[in-house]
């Protein structure tokens, strides 16, 4: 699981807990609409991996660390 999964997926687990707490029926799975992956490189170095309907887009260096890092803390939920 991605960074970008794991904080859709905790968002989708607390819905789901509500509720079955509250006897309603537990929300519908939907799939991310976008390819994305990020990498790091090393301190101030990353890779950034996105396709959407057929089309690739790759950034590295700086700008690609500072998407990864953005990544985890939404994934880690300290954003």
């Amino acid at each position: 699981m991605t960074c970008k999964e794991g904080g859709l997926q905790g968002d989708r687990l607390g819905k789901i807990v509500l509720a079955d707490l509250e006897g309603r029926p537990a929300p519908i799975h939907k799939k991310v609409p976008l390819d994305f992956f990020c990498i790091g490189l090393g301190e101030n170095r990353g890779l950034v991996w996105g396709r959407k309907q057929g089309f690739n887009m790759i950034i590295t260096g700086k700008l690609a660390w500072k998407f990864r890092n953005i990544a985890w803390k939404a994934g880690s939920k300290l954003l």
